[in-house]
């Protein structure tokens, strides 16, 4: 995934209306009210088309489908989670965007940057939290600003 292609298909629709508020922070108890959260934040930064998958796919791979998807595992994304998402999102033309509760293991953040995929940290206050320099370009009105997290 380029820069260009993920910046194509965030530009904001010419539109008169007021941007619609964020998504409220709520607290999540399983992978569905995480995966539901997910698909707010991505309708929420341009992907209309976002949807729960309702099922399960390899690897672990659940959330969002259609144009973004995201994996949500209660353990640190490993690179092997990162490829398994990236293969998928190909083979279903969507985008990757991995969300985690667990944060990601140190060699995954150096593939995500190679490969542009967005790293989002779910909070417990129930919000979300970019983690590298692709989450902060999809996020650009998100809550949480800061620069790319310390590696664990």
């Amino acid at each position: 995934m380029t820069d260009s292609k993920l910046t194509r298909q965030l530009l904001p629709c010419n539109s008169s209306r007021p941007p619609a508020p964020p998504p409220r922070h709520r607290l999540i108890r399983d992978a569905i009210e995480a995966e539901e959260l997910a698909v707010d934040w991505l309708r929420w930064v341009g992907f209309p088309d976002a949807a729960r998958l309702g099922e399960t796919a390899p690897q672990g791979i659940a959330g969002t489908a259609v144009r973004a998807l995201a994996l949500f595992d209660p353990l640190p994304a490993t690179r092997d989670h990162l490829e398994a998402l990236r293969r998928w999102a190909a083979a279903h033309d969507a985008e990757p965007v991995s969300f985690s509760f667990a944060g990601w293991t140190p060699d995954t953040f150096d593939l995500a940057a190679e490969l542009s995929i967005p790293l989002v940290r779910f909070t417990f206050a129930g919000n979300i939290e970019p983690n590298n320099a692709a989450a902060q370009r999809l996020l650009p009105r998100s809550p949480s600003r800061d620069t790319d997290r310390k590696r664990p």
